[in-house]
């Protein structure tokens, strides 16, 4: 588990989503909304935010929300279905990126 505090304090945030009828699940669409208006009104340095697991839609929206706060996204992965060899170097490349 992890609280909302210990975000402010982090160098990068990661986030795994999946979707919930074709959208955001609702309790971390919430949590992202929470981090957002948070990280804007006490935070000044940006964070990287690499979105894993999302749908198209979904991913739209994320975006959506991201785009006017001090979040950068870095990198976005699709994954449909089971997470395969393929999947992981994505990862891998993504946080190497991330860490860089």
């Amino acid at each position: 588990m992890i609280y909302l505090s210990e975000v402010y304090d982090s160098k990068a945030l990661i986030l795994g989503i999946s979707t919930y009828e074709a959208d955001v699940f609702p309790k971390l669409e919430y949590v992202i909304k929470m981090l957002i208006h948070k990280e804007s009104k006490y935070k000044e340095t940006s964070h990287r935010i690499s979105n894993i697991q999302l749908g198209s839609l979904v991913t739209k929206k994320i975006t959506e929300l991201l785009r006017n706060s001090k979040f950068r996204v870095i990198d976005v992965i699709l994954i449909k279905g089971k997470v395969g060899d393929e999947d992981i170097s994505r990862i891998s490349k993504a946080l190497h990126k991330m860490l860089t």
